[in-house]
Formats: structure tokens, sequence, C-alpha cells
């Protein structure tokens, strides 16, 4: 429906165009990960070792790399009918995924899929569609067929392990030999695969790369890409579709009657073993009298197709579903007929118009829900044996003591702590791979975990309740917090819990609490929840918002990203939160069609110096007054009109050398600072060289702020508290003690506690230039200095809004602006500009 909970976009970047498909070897275990651990440069800090993002991106990596390998699944099924099973011919070690045993080899050069066609039905189907070296073929020839995946047409590109590149020149015909070949290596290639997804057999792909109709380039692995005219074998246009009952409609499909107004569907689901079709009856019922029903939360993975379908039988006609909920369904069904409600079978997916409003919806139906079940699949990498110890892990009469760091390291009395897993036992990987999870990360999940009075985790076989698993959870966590904060080896034992903490923290802050965020704060505690249409991670926190009941934020499928954009934009203003919108936007924070809305929907969360914890307090550079605004057209907004005054011209920019954290870049930046300062004679506003070079880099801060990336998860975490203390009294003499001629190695021989200052006061700087856009040093007309967004350029205006707590670049363009983003100007952060004489008020159209 709207969460087809699969994959974060990747088109249009370089990574993605290869579809994102990281080799084979990559994450196969056993070989070395294509993420890298970032080197941990914040010390004596308690740091993540994974992004947000980067552990995001490999979960998309992973489910993606699944999907292709089901449909590829599906597709020899068809073809080969009883003569191919899953459990022996998939040899790849995704097949848990799909709840098969492991597979025993880990050797990188084994394929996807590796089979013998005994009753020659693979052989005759290639014959069939032209292949025409099947005469050179033994008797019960073995088959390698190794899948590869694009988000675009057959001409895309394509990722493929060297390995197997290595493997397909050994066993092709091309290199001369006309024996009699007893292997034979296929490219199963699916593409198009979150679109109408297809799978086509290519037959010695060596021999079309030596003809020319391959090309492969060494990228990690080795990028792929075929020629439109290679020949190829589509599986789903050869085979005849799957028959279906003969009821519903002509086709034998579930026919969709329209919902009366607040209705909703549910499926009475029948019982039945497990190898027998899924069965039921779909009623409709009014919300208010709905009856006694469970809600099913689950990823969706692949869209249903019949590349390979699963089915619903119902008197009124089959549903096809896809894997992962015909998977939930057969998990969650008993001996008897129970009711359940789950999107892909109770909403019309083919209806925008009902899809809206069943979103509308989704909050009254998962609290009205006696129970939802959390499927989060199969069990496999040991997932059993992390269930079962996180359900043996209670506090007890000893509650667990967020931020606590006592003697026993952890504030969990000892009881507790006997049943929390040793440092080196296993059971950490298991339950850090349960939090790796698709379930965790993906945006819907937020209130289908939020809002219902019981939620049960349901993997495999193993039930756990949620507040029970979370209560586990923040107790290993703080386990893994103790050993990471005293230990010398940067152990993370839980590196990818930080979107599980985040639900957790979310879901007690309402249901315990009784306190509710607003819009925008979901959009930016959830930043890192993924979702396969951009425009859902606008939908998906409406149930949740104290704020988002207004006409503008209804949910629109018909609408383009960038309407319903504006039309929350406008929502925002109408509720008087225009400044919130404009500190966050600007160059590469906003969307491309309009400087002055934030880019909410991809990637980070943008960021503002508004909240800067600066000496004096957060800054005050513009008027007290309420800002002055209004827009233009009715519906849509198209400009903003903001009042406020111009009070200086950007001259000159300059690039500073931020480096990547590392407290040695320290040096590189300092002497930058302090080469451009060197042309400061007298400052407007009487701070001294050295008062500048103190404050400039850090905007003023008044304590150190550590946002850097391997960080970012720990703002989901109760226990990882930031430390809220100021500088030490000697933070002035060791940032200015610096020499432009200075060894950087010499940072190695201070005492530590001056490293930590030091490495804490540029992490501090890093934090305030990424929440600029990545900032640069700029000189004013009036000699003032400060630091801009990358995108700003001479010319430019900084003016000042009436409202806004920090001053804005603008740049001109025709009668209008557009809005280049926030900015630090020494000097003028509190006001100081407005004592000017002669300043007149301009309305600025924002574009």
């Amino acid at each position: 429906m709207f969460r087809s909970g699969s994959i974060e976009k990747f088109e249009g970047k370089k990574a993605a165009a290869v579809t994102g498909n990281s080799s084979q070897s990559a994450a196969r275990p056993g070989r070395a990960a294509r993420l890298k651990r970032p080197n941990n440069e914040n010390i004596g800090l308690v740091s993540l070792s994974m992004p947000v993002l980067a552990a995001s991106r490999y979960r998309q990596i992973e489910e993606i790399k699944f999907i292709a390998e089901l449909y590829v699944a599906g597709s020899l099924a068809k073809v080969m009918e009883s003569d191919f099973t899953e459990q022996k011919h998939w040899t790849s070690y995704l097949r848990t995924r799909a709840g098969h045993k492991p597979y025993d080899s880990e050797d990188s050069r084994v394929s996807t899929f590796t089979l013998s066609d005994t009753n020659g039905r693979l052989a005759t189907f290639l014959t069939e569609k032209g292949y025409d070296n099947v005469a050179l073929l033994a008797h019960d020839p073995i088959f390698h067929i190794q899948v590869v995946h694009s988000f675009g047409s057959v001409g895309s590109m394509f990722n493929i392990s060297s390995d197997q590149v290595e493997k397909a020149r050994l066993l092709s015909h091309a290199t001369g030999t006309m024996t009699e070949q007893k292997e034979v290596f296929i490219l199963a290639y699916v593409y198009n695969i979150l679109g109408e997804p297809e799978v086509a057999l290519y037959p010695d792909p060596w021999h079309l790369h030596v003809t020319g109709l391959l090309s492969l380039q060494a990228y990690h692995d080795q990028e792929g890409q075929l020629d439109d005219a290679a020949p190829a074998v589509h599986i789903q246009n050869s085979v005849p579709k799957r028959t279906l009952t003969n009821i519903g409609t002509q086709d034998g499909r579930f026919k969709y009657e329209n919902l009366n107004p607040r209705e909703i569907r549910i499926l009475d689901l029948s019982p039945g073993q497990d190898n027998e079709p899924l069965n039921g009856v779909i009623r409709h019922a009014p919300i208010s009298h709905v009856g006694t029903f469970r809600a099913i939360s689950y990823v969706w993975g692949a869209y249903p197709s019949e590349i390979n379908p699963y089915y619903l039988f119902t008197p009124q006609g089959t549903v096809l579903l896809n894997f992962s909920l015909h998977s939930a369904l057969k998990a969650l069904r008993s001996g008897s007929t129970i009711s359940v409600w789950a999107d892909c079978i109770c909403i019309n997916q083919k209806n925008p118009r009902e899809k809206a409003l069943q979103i509308s919806m989704l909050g009254e139906i998962f609290q009205a829900a006696e129970q939802v079940t959390a499927w989060l699949g199969h069990a496999y990498n040991g997932s059993q044996d992390a269930m079962r110890v996180l359900s043996q892990i209670r506090p007890g009469s000893h509650k667990y003591s967020p931020g606590a760091d006592t003697a026993g390291g952890t504030g969990v009395s000892k009881h507790v702590l006997g049943k929390v897993p040793d440092l080196g036992d296993v059971t950490w990987k298991h339950i850090n791979s349960l939090l790796r999870r698709p379930w965790f990360a993906r945006v819907w999940i937020t209130q289908e975990l939020v809002l219902p009075r019981k939620v049960v985790l349901l993997c495999g076989e193993s039930e756990l309740d949620w507040d029970q698993f979370f209560e586990a959870l923040t107790i290993c966590e703080g386990e893994s917090n103790r050993v990471s904060r005293h230990s010398t080896n940067d152990i993370q034992l839980l590196p990818d819990a930080g979107p599980a903490y985040a639900l957790g923290l979310a879901r007690n802050r309402q249901k315990k609490e009784g306190k509710r965020f607003s819009l925008l704060k979901w959009f930016e505690i959830f930043e890192h929840a993924e979702a396969s249409m951009e425009v859902d991670k606008l939908f998906a926190f409406l149930g949740l918002a104290y704020d988002s009941k207004g006409e503008e934020f209804m949910p629109d499928y018909e609408s383009t990203l960038e309407e319903v954009v504006r039309r929350y934009a406008k929502g925002f203003i109408m509720q008087g939160q225009v400044m919130e919108l404009l500190y966050r936007a600007g160059g590469s924070k906003s969307y491309e069609f309009c400087s002055w809305i934030p880019h909410w929907t991809e990637g980070q969360f943008p960021k503002t110096i508004s909240t800067w914890d600066s000496h004096g307090g957060p800054f005050r550079a513009g008027t007290p007054s309420a800002p002055l605004v209004s827009t233009t057209g009715e519906r849509i907004p198209q400009c903003l009109v903001v009042d406020g005054y111009a009070v200086d011209v950007i001259h000159s920019t300059h690039p500073i050398k931020w480096g990547s954290g590392s407290s040695l870049f320290f040096f590189d930046a300092m002497v930058n600072f302090k080469s451009l300062l060197s042309f400061v004679n007298e400052y407007p506003t009487g701070e001294s060289i050295d008062d500048l070079l103190l404050q400039l880099p850090i905007g003023n801060a008044a304590r150190p702020h550590l946002e850097s990336d391997v960080d970012k998860e720990r703002s989901y975490r109760s226990f990882a508290t930031q430390e809220n203390s100021g500088w030490p009294p000697n933070l002035r003499e060791l940032i200015l003690s610096v020499d432009n001629d200075q060894d950087p190695s010499r940072y190695l021989h201070m005492p530590r506690r001056n490293q930590v200052v030091i490495a804490r006061y540029w992490q501090t700087a890093i934090a305030f230039s990424r929440r600029l856009g990545n900032a640069v040093f700029c000189f004013t007309k009036d000699r003032f200095v400060g630091l801009v967004p990358e995108t700003a350029v001479a010319g430019d205006q900084i003016c000042l809004f009436h409202g806004g707590n920090v001053p804005f670049v603008l740049r001109k363009k025709g009668p209008a602006y557009t809005l280049v983003g926030e900015c630090y100007i020494q000097g003028i952060m509190n006001g100081e500009a407005l004592q000017r004489s002669g300043l007149e008020t301009h309305s600025f159209i924002l574009v």
C-alpha cells in the first residue's frame, strides 16, 4: 500500500546507479563487509561504530538482494516444477530469510542457485527459447545461476562479484572448447525490481562479454551492463500463470467493493497447517463496532507479483500476496479462526482515494486492535537465541537507571546482570543481527508500535512482548554502554540498536508519559526511517503528531510530491511555524523546487544553529516580534513573503579545512582561521583577534556539542546522556597555543585531559559547520567576519527576519530571492545590528 516497506530510493546516485547491490562476497558470512567501520576519534566518549544512514543502507542492500533471489526462485519453480526445491537448490546465505536452514558453505564462489537438471526441464526450456549451445550440454548438467538486479531497465548497471565473473569465464564455451559441458553458468537478471519486475536468464554471460554485449568494469567488485541486443530468456513471458479458482472476478481475483464511510475490512483467517494454503473470508465492519481483531505489523519487502506468487483464497476470489505477509499469516494462524487486519489485504492498493482515507484512520485501527503482532521474519542468524535471552532478562525489583555509571557500571542489580550475556558471548552478535532486521527501521512501523495497547514480536516461532523486549534491550544496552566506556578497544556490542531504541522511547513517551511530539519533531527523530515512496515519510506520522489535523496534512497519493510538500509547508505556516521552516532550509537543505522549504523526506533531517547553546543563551539576532509573512498561491503556496532588514553583504568567502573530525585536523583548521583573521585590524564590535579565533569556529558555544555521524544513534538512547558541562578554564590557553609552524604530532604528547578538551572543541566546530550546511569563512562589506553555508557567494545579502533568532543569507533572483541558509556573523547574533540607525523594513519574496 502506502508502505511497500522496502527500499529507500538510490536512483540518481553513483552507488545507486550500480543498484546499491554490494557484491555477493561483501555481505556473505566470513567475508569482509562493504560497510567500513569508521575510526572513532571521540576521545573519552561513547559512540556507535555505524552511522544511521550506513546501517540503513546495509539493511536496504540485504533486503533488495533477498527480493531478487525470491523472484528467481519463483521463476525456476515455474520452469522446473517439482524438479526444483528451494531447500535443496537455493545456495545463498539469504535463503534463511525464507525460512530455510542456513546453507553450509560460506564459499563466495558458490552461486545463488546450484542445481542439477536431472530430467532436462531447464535444458528443454532453454532450447525452446533459442539457446544454441544446449546440444553441448552433458546429460544431467549442473547449472550455476547467479542473481543480479537493477532498479531500471534491462540496460541499467548492476553489481556482480569478481568471484562470480571468474566463474562465468571458466565455465564459458567462449574459451574455444567445444567439449561436452558438464557445468553451465547462467546470469539471472532481475530488472526494474521496484516497479514491475522481470526476470531474464542469460546463459554463458562471458560469451556475451567477449562479443561486446555485456560490459564489465572493476568497481569494488564488478559493474555489469547488458546491451539491449543481448539474447535473453524472459521467464514470466514464457511460462503460463498459475490457474486460480474461477470465482469472484472473471480471472478468479478478489474484487474490492467500496467501503462505506468509517468502514474497514477484516480478514477472518481460517485454521490450517504449515503446508496448507491460506484461506479466509474478507468482510466489512464499521471501525466503531469492529469487534476483536489482531493487526499485523510487517515489512512489505517486494510488491505482490506473479513472478513468485503467494495467495490467499477466499469465497469472493483470490488475493495475491507478497512473501512477507504470506509468511506472517502462516505463522499467525492457529487451530481456530482469528480475525486479522493487514494493510495489503484490507486496503485496496489500486485505489489512491481509499488508501488516503484509510491512512487517516490508521491510528484508530491500531488502537482498536486487541493486539498488534509484529512479524520480524523467519528465524535466522541466531534470532531464536536472541529472543530466548531477551525474554529472560527482567529488572525485577531494581529498575535500570538511564545514564547511571555506578560501581556496578550500569545501575542494574547484580541479579539482573547475571542474565546479561558475557562480553565474549555470541549472543551479542545474535541480538544485534535481530535489531538489524528491516522491521525496526521502516517508517510506517512507528505508529504501528507506538499506538497499540499491546504489541507482540513474532520471529519464527519465538514470541516476546514488546515492552518486555525493550526493557531487556535497555538493560543490555546499559551493559554495552558500560563496556564501551571503560574499554580502550572501542567495543560496540549492539551497534544497530538505534532504530529500536527510537521506537521504544517514542512508545514510552506516548503510552507511559502521555506526551506527544509535533509533526516536525517526528520527522527529525525518525529521519533514519525508510520508505519506498518518499511521500510516505510525510504521511506516516499523522496519527501520532498533536498538530497534524489540518486539511493541508491530509494523505494524498494523487498529487505530486512537490504539491504535497508545498501544502504541508502552508499548514506549518498557518500554525505559526514559519521560522522553523526557514531555520532548516536553504541550499542543500531544501528541495530543488523551493529554497524555503526544508527537505523533510530523504536523508538527514536538516539541522539549525537557532537552537545552539551559546554563551549568553540562544541567539537573538532578529526582532522579538512575531514574524510577518504571507504566501502567494491559494491551496499550494509558491512564494513566501517575509518582512525584515538587509543588514550587510558578503564580500568574499573562503573554505576551511574542517577535515574528518580527527583532532589532528584541528591544527589545519586553526591555521586557516589564524591566516584569515590576520587581515582584521580593528573589529566593529570590539572583539580581539584572540576572541574571534576562540569563538568563531564553534559559534561561541557555551559547552561541547557532539553531533558527529558516528554518534548519531546515541541521541536515541536514554542511557547515553550527553555531557552538558561547560568548557574548562584552560580552554583559551589550549586553543590559542597552536602555532602556524607547529608539528601536529605534538598533540599526541599532550596530557590526555588536554587531548580530550581539544577533541571536544574540534567536534563542536564540526557540528556547528554541519548545522550551517558545511560552513565557509566570510568577510562582509561592513568588515564583519562569520560562517556561512558553503553555497554562499560574494554579493549575497545578510538579512534579519522579524521573529528570527539568526541571520539569513539571501540571493537576488529577479524581483525575488532564494534562501541560501542561516548564518553566523560574529557581533550581530544578539541583536546588535538592530541598534543601527536607518534600518528599513523590506518584504523579501522567497522562491
